[in-house]
């Protein structure tokens, strides 16, 4: 992020991994970042799974952008990171990320990777390939505490715990719950256990223990 706001770009990227809020929130920081308001309906094109071929990719990242440094092509679960995806497809972006045009951008976001893939090493050696995966419970208790201070709301280290062990570990479900608490708390500064009892939906492995 520190390089984007520098209006330091790669040529491509990909994001895969098991953290889609993740994910999400890297793919809107590196499209705002490409393209300043105003400029993403001349500027933007996204191909999904089977409309994502060679042809239609490179017609899109050849064509100059309007008004803007760069154009950003948007790829989501094209199959082409897997051994088992279409070959022909695979050797012709592989081709062609070896002398990409600096006035494109190709964003790759996919569900499914292979690291042994021929396009995965392609993406690798031009750009950038970034694994989301799920954070430790001490990265989440971090990100917990930042939001909580950026809501000027308190939570002690045992009922931030409490609130780990009871809620669904996935990030926009943390999100939601916390955002739940703060909006219940109303303008109380600080959120007790009770209010944990109270508010949050207990994920299903709290309720098993």
């Amino acid at each position: 992020k520190k390089q984007w706001k520098n209006g330091e770009f790669g040529g491509c990227y990909l994001f895969f991994g098991a953290e889609t809020y993740l994910i999400r929130e890297y793919e809107s920081a590196l499209t705002k970042a490409i393209l300043p308001d105003g400029t993403e309906m001349m500027n933007h094109d996204i191909f999904e799974e089977k409309r994502a071929t060679a042809a239609a990719i490179i017609d899109a990242a050849e064509t100059l952008p309007f008004l803007n440094d760069r154009r950003l092509v948007t790829i989501r679960n094209s199959e082409l990171f897997q051994k088992s995806g279409r070959k022909e497809d695979i050797e012709r972006m592989k081709e062609y990320l070896a002398d990409l045009p600096e006035s494109v951008c190709l964003l790759f976001v996919e569900d499914k990777v292979e690291k042994t893939s021929a396009l995965y090493k392609a993406v690798a050696k031009q750009g950038q390939a970034v694994e989301f995966k799920k954070p430790t419970e001490k990265d989440l208790g971090i990100w917990v505490k930042k939001i909580c201070k950026e809501n000027c709301i308190q939570m002690s280290d045992g009922v931030l715990g409490l609130f780990l062990q009871t809620v669904d570990h996935d990030m926009e479900n943390i999100q939601r719950e916390l955002l739940k608490l703060i909006d219940y708390k109303g303008e109380e500064k600080e959120i007790k256990a009770e209010d944990i009892r109270a508010v949050c939906t207990i994920s299903l492995e709290a309720r098993v223990f």
